[in-house]
């Protein structure tokens, strides 16, 4: 640089990068959608079938595990929601409509036939790790 410092490609490509974070919140796939990121918002998106399906995510994460997502749909459909399981949560519960569904690591995936009112309820383990790194 002409100042005679050095700021690397994080400097610019990551400051490019936060700006598409939310962009990735909702991701769709070959006849599914994937669930990334809990923080509190409205988005929309079209399920395969091009019907508008609207997600309200609530609860406050980061600040605590507990995420509820409702689904608002106009008509019933059936299609896969994948949500990101974080690595870090070594404890992970998913509540559909107050029923337990199966975890995995990855990618939880929840195919059913969706209606409108769905609600989805995530509880994510939110105890602190201390990482060590490995020494040189």
């Amino acid at each position: 640089m002409p100042d005679k410092h050095y700021y690397g490609c994080c400097a610019c490509i990551g400051s490019a990068g936060i700006g598409l974070v939310p962009k990735m919140q909702l991701l769709t796939a070959k006849d599914a959608l994937a669930l990334n990121l809990f923080i509190d918002t409205e988005i929309s998106s079209e399920s395969a079938s091009g019907q508008k399906i609207t997600f309200s995510i609530s609860g406050g994460y980061p600040k605590n595990g507990k995420v509820k997502v409702n689904i608002s749909l106009e008509n019933d459909e059936e299609f896969t929601l994948l949500i990101r399981n974080p690595a870090w949560s070594k404890n992970t519960s998913v509540l559909v409509n107050g029923e337990s569904a199966d975890t995995c690591d990855g990618y939880i995936s929840l195919c059913r036939v969706w209606k409108n009112g769905d609600t989805i309820e995530i509880n994510l383990d939110m105890r602190t790790e201390a990482l060590r790194p490995i020494p040189y």
